[in-house]
């Protein structure tokens, strides 16, 4: 998989930083000073990290939203992935009935660390409860 694009929301001293494309061949942050670049390479960092470090709400949510967002799960980062053709493979190996391999599968977290995986899968069996036991298995693997 790929990273085609990012968003960061909420995070320090980033409102929202909108869809960022990320190309496949060079991708660069420029902003003046304390424009939060530093902030947006932190957020995709705690998303998934060796260190196991995590979004703190107390310190990591922007300040002047903090008494409005400190009891909710504010979701931090929405990443797009392209699916290579490697992935593909797989995907078609694991998911015999899906009728087309998906082009790019979207994950957000939250400040609590609850990931969400968005795929659009075409599919057109009688019963949708073969494929369950699928979904709930690469869930578990990637979670």
């Amino acid at each position: 998989m790929r990273l085609k694009a990012f968003r960061v929301t909420d995070y320090k001293t980033i409102e929202d930083s909108g869809r960022v494309e990320a190309d496949p061949h060079v991708t660069c942050l420029l902003g003046k000073n304390e424009a939060g670049k530093s902030a947006v390479m932190q957020a995709l960092w705690k998303f998934k990290n060796v260190a196991e470090a995590k979004y703190d709400p107390l310190f990591d949510l922007p300040a002047e939203r903090f008494v409005e967002l400190r009891h909710q799960d504010p979701e931090v980062v929405h990443l797009e992935f392209l699916l290579e053709n490697g992935d593909k493979a797989t995907f078609t190996k694991d998911f015999g009935d899906v009728v087309a391999t998906p082009e790019k599968v979207d994950v957000r977290s939250t400040y609590a660390g609850k990931p969400a995986v968005e795929v659009a899968l075409i599919y057109t069996p009688a019963r949708y409860s073969s494929i369950t036991h699928h979904v709930h298995s690469a869930l578990a693997v990637r979670g």
